[in-house]
């Protein structure tokens, strides 16, 4: 004959005795006999719990309620708790009511989207089970003022960039703050206790530029942003004026030079302390007279401008009185004068 079975069984069951040995059975065995396992007991009924939360979009620090329905086929369960957590952190735990609705309220779900896991602990009637559902929480807001010292800069000049953020709800937040400009990060400064937080750098673009601080948030905070105004501009340029100021002596040194040569070779005498040592004399090569100012300017002038301008012709002029008939320059002929000796 077939294994015998408890009454009212037709079938061999799974089972866990709780006789001496407290071995647990897979199977019922093949050989059972009422007599050895009187206290095999049917497996207890399954359970499902259903997870749900109220608000299902809530700010850090606000109250949200967790709540759990355990049903099952074998009955509704009345005994045991249900505990709600999210990423390993209790929450809160509710007893199950005599409907099998569990639920409590708590303050503390992180921010983020949180996955909230329901666990059901069962009781002596029933299995235990769990569910999940979902609430978002966002950080407290926050408000972020920027400043920048000083406001108007030459570039390649240090600039420091600071931020004050503050939180509501109290509290104070941490974390960083970025300063960008145009896509391009300045610098990164860290909060301190007060919720300020600063940095320096060189590395601002010539313009006026936007600078965004922007605040990174927290676990309990929400991330903000705000601006401020820096004007960069060129860094001054100095132009060398020793080249300029040769020339400027130079071009002085010309005209009075000129004016000396007017003066003089120009005057009653026509000489110039150098043809006075040399007993020469400049005049009119027409008259024998005196020349003038305005010829003997340009008699000069003619002279220099053949160095200045023709260094090559400027030679061939001052070597020319030496095959010249009337031993006149260039400069002579041009003017009408020649040198004479007076003494």
């Amino acid at each position: 004959p077939g294994p015998m079975l408890p009454p009212g069984l037709t079938t061999p069951l799974v089972a866990t005795t709780t006789t001496g040995s407290g071995a647990t059975l897979d199977s019922v065995p093949t050989d059972f006999q009422p007599g050895a396992y009187a206290d095999l007991q049917a497996p207890l009924p399954a359970t499902t719990t259903t997870v749900s939360v109220s608000p299902t979009s809530a700010t850090f620090g606000s109250s949200v309620t967790y709540k759990a329905t355990v049903t099952s086929t074998g009955g509704t369960p009345t005994g045991g708790s249900v505990t709600f957590t999210t990423g390993g952190a209790t929450l809160c735990t509710a007893t199950l009511s005599s409907s099998g609705t569990a639920s409590c309220t708590a303050t503390t779900a992180p921010v983020g989207t949180d996955t909230v896991t329901g666990t059901y602990s069962g009781d002596a009637d029933f299995h235990g089970s769990l569910g999940t559902a979902t609430v978002t929480v966002a950080g407290l807001a926050t408000t972020t003022t920027v400043s920048t010292t000083p406001t108007s800069a030459t570039v390649g000049t240090s600039v420091t960039y600071s931020a004050t953020v503050m939180g509501s709800g109290g509290g104070t937040p941490t974390g960083t703050v970025t300063f960008t400009t145009g896509g391009t990060t300045l610098c990164t400064a860290t909060l301190t206790s007060s919720g300020t937080g600063s940095c320096t750098v060189s590395n601002a673009p010539v313009g006026t530029d936007t600078v965004t601080g922007t605040y990174s948030g927290d676990a309990d905070f929400a991330a903000s942003s705000g601006t401020a105004t820096l004007t960069v501009s060129q860094a001054s340029t100095t132009t060398s004026t020793s080249g300029g100021a040769v020339v400027f002596a130079y071009l002085v040194v010309a005209v009075a030079e000129l004016v000396y040569f007017g003066l003089l070779d120009g005057g009653p005498r026509g000489q110039t302390i150098g043809k006075r040592l040399l007993g020469i004399a400049t005049r009119d090569a027409h008259t024998g007279g005196q020349v003038g100012f305005g010829r003997a300017l340009l008699r000069r002038f003619v002279f220099y401008a053949l160095f200045w301008l023709f260094f090559i012709p400027g030679v061939v002029n001052v070597l020319s009185p030496l095959w010249d008939r009337r031993r006149q320059a260039w400069h002579d002929k041009l003017v009408a004068t020649e040198v004479i000796r007076v003494r």
